[in-house]
């Protein structure tokens, strides 16, 4: 088995990261390019490719939606405010319709995003390909002027917090590949959309800044992505069980036994925002939330050491829950 995504960073491409450029040393979720003394640009990419992130069968559109959305997403975990982006497209063979059809449906989405997140267009690139599609935006974004969140900022008894539910993206994919019948079909359109369409929390993200101490979104599991904040911040984590926040269909499917904890911890795509922030700022946090019309829920606390430890509710170690997804 070769490396995997982080190792392969770290190992090849962190020696060409420049620090002083803004990279932040490839630790991130976005590198911070100074422009002058008063303002910097946020800048973060991300790749789709069909197969893995996405499937040929599913509408265009959407597709191109959650390519837009999980470029946001980084966004948000800066505290930054999105401004514009380019898009490489290199262009497999079209499963439903025609190439221009396709392509009509993807602009389609992109425009009713680029509206609602107040974003556009400013170039990029498109090739043809025997291979499956693969959807490459690069985002820029503009830094608040008090600075950005990153994720080496958490200190010993920080609160751990995340942003809506977890599990549901990784839940509604299981669905699609093995639909089931033990869910009401509401339950199960709520499921299969949060995989099709994450929710960036922008504007929860850019209330952050200057309350939380270090901030990430969730794309590759819960678990995964807090030992990644962990490691930045050099400390560890209290993560309670009965504390995380499940949506209904996600509770109902797992007290049948229909998919396990793990899947929830360790599924990831669910693109929400996990920060920590000081015991003292509750009510700011609690604040913030509210006007950014998001739930925010406590999860546990950052402790020394390292690693991240999942407690149930009897404060016990859950041991074999595995680690959170791994890009090839």
């Amino acid at each position: 088995m070769g490396l995997d995504e982080f190792d392969r960073i770290k190992k090849y491409f962190r020696p060409l990261a420049s620090i002083e450029r803004g990279s932040l040393n490839l630790l991130d979720d976005a590198a911070v390019l100074p422009v002058d003394d008063a303002s910097k640009i946020v800048i973060s990419t991300d790749a789709l490719v069909e197969g893995i992130h996405f499937f040929g069968e599913d509408e265009v559109d959407l597709i191109a939606q959650k390519s837009l959305r999980t470029n946001l997403s980084d966004m948000a975990a800066m505290g930054a405010t999105p401004w514009v982006y380019t898009l490489s497209l290199s262009l497999g063979p079209v499963i439903k319709g025609t190439l221009d059809q396709w392509l009509a449906s993807f602009v389609k989405g992109l425009k009713k995003d680029q509206d609602k997140y107040d974003v556009g267009l400013i170039g990029g690139d498109s090739v043809a390909s025997s291979g499956p599609t693969m959807i490459s935006i690069t985002i820029l974004g503009r830094a608040d002027p008090r600075g950005v969140i990153t994720r080496n900022g958490a200190s010993v008894y920080d609160d751990i917090y995340v942003s809506g539910t977890i599990g549901d993206s990784a839940t509604g994919l299981n669905i699609i590949k093995e639909p089931i019948d033990d869910l009401a079909y509401s339950e199960e359109l709520y499921l299969k959309g949060r995989y099709y369409l994450p929710d960036p929390r922008v504007k929860l993200g850019r209330g952050l800044v200057g309350i939380a101490s270090a901030a990430m979104d969730v794309s590759d599991g819960l678990l995964q992505d807090l030992g990644h904040l962990c490691s930045a911040s050099s400390l560890g984590a209290i993560v309670n069980w009965p504390l995380l926040p499940l949506s209904k269909g996600v509770q109902q499917l797992l007290h049948k036994k229909i998919i396990p904890t793990s899947l929830i911890v360790n599924g990831g795509d669910d693109y929400e925002l996990l920060f920590t922030a000081p015991k003292r700022l509750r009510t700011e946090v609690k604040a913030i939330a509210k006007a950014s019309d998001v739930v925010v829920t406590r999860i546990g606390h950052m402790i020394t050491g390292s690693g991240v430890s999942l407690l149930d509710k009897s404060d016990r170690l859950i041991n074999s829950i595995g680690t959170g997804f791994k890009h090839a």
